[in-house]
């Protein structure tokens, strides 16, 4: 016969001319050996695999799965011979009845290998109890049984994991208990630039007045001796006198102007350490003072402020990973 060619129909005298007491496997097995056809062949035409053939033919229906597909193998066996498919689905339900079958899960359609062991009989899953309560002494001996080595690597698994989770997490909260309570905190060393620019001023002033007390001092040393004595008391007091007179003049203001890119808080001290200002900015917020220099100034999230003072662009670089700063801003 040819593998291409689909068995023809059997006659209704000839369907199920197996014997009655049969059972429906071996009345698929009778039909196809009727028409001479031999399992290899049957299997080519039918795409029915050998291992299935064999289990419906010798009614070993838990090979082939649950009852589903049970009898869509039946049905698709008997259409391939040419016989009432519905008949025989209902004659095998008749047969083993809605529980006879086991409920095993299939989950491929792999064949079995024909050498495969017969399954087991099924166990009984005994509930476990919620609660076991073990004795001490069998668990200590249990506890001693794992080896050294499983628990020395679990302790350092453990403390890997709390240092790779709770050290930046405690990082953070050093930075926000720095800004609101204003906890005391390693300073940023003030700019060279910033703090040194006074210390220049005065040195200069200094200077000038060390020359202009020499070129007294010259003009001295060319009068007469007594008018000497009497002229170099009032030079220096008239060259100390200078600084006097130039600090009990009003200082002027220096404007001090800050932007905002970002929520940041702000504190800022004027020369003499007087808060001045202590408030959160928002983003597209400006804010102007007029005071003495030096300022101190705090900022909680530093990378989200511009600052200038008297029209000069002021410097803000927190260090790596942070973003509070306190730096000091002088003429």
């Amino acid at each position: 016969m040819n593998a291409t060619d689909k068995v023809k129909p059997m006659s209704d005298s000839q369907e199920l001319t197996a014997s009655p007491n049969e059972g429906v496997g071996a009345k698929l097995k009778a039909i196809r050996l009727e028409k001479k056809l031999n399992i290899e062949d049957f299997t080519k035409l039918s795409a029915i695999t050998v291992s299935k053939v064999q289990a419906l033919e010798e009614e070993q229906y838990h090979k082939v799965g649950t009852e589903t597909f049970v009898i869509g193998y039946i049905r698709k066996y008997a259409t391939w011979l040419g016989v009432d498919a519905d008949a025989l689905v209902n004659e095998y339900k008749s047969q083993i009845g809605e529980s006879a079958l086991p409920n095993v899960l299939v989950t491929t359609e792999q064949p079995l290998p024909d050498t495969a062991p017969k399954p087991k009989s099924e166990k009984v899953l005994k509930p476990v109890p919620a609660h076991v309560d073990v004795p001490q002494g069998q668990l200590i001996n249990k506890l001693k049984a794992i080896p050294a080595w499983w628990i020395l690597a679990l302790l350092v698994g453990l403390w890997l994991t709390g240092t790779l989770v709770f050290v930046p997490s405690a990082d953070r909260e050093q930075e926000e208990q720095e800004l609101p309570a204003q906890v005391e905190t390693n300073r940023e060393t003030p700019a060279p630039e910033v703090i040194e620019e006074p210390a220049q001023v005065e040195t200069e002033q200094q200077v000038e007045i060390v020359e202009q007390s020499t070129e007294d001092t010259s003009v001295i040393e060319a009068a007469e001796v007594q008018a000497q004595q009497v002229q170099a008391p009032e030079t220096v007091e008239r060259v100390n006198s200078a600084p006097a007179n130039t600090v009990e003049q009003p200082a002027a203001l220096d404007e001090l102007v800050l932007t905002f890119t970002d929520d940041c808080w702000v504190e800022i001290k004027n020369a003499s350490g007087k808060i001045i200002f202590a408030a959160v900015q928002t983003p597209a917020d400006t804010l102007t003072l007029a005071d003495q220099a030096p300022f101190e100034i705090m900022l909680g999230n530093a990378r989200a402020v511009a600052v200038k003072m008297n029209d000069r662009e002021i410097e803000v670089k927190p260090r790596p990973g942070r973003k509070t700063l306190r730096f000091t801003v002088a003429n």
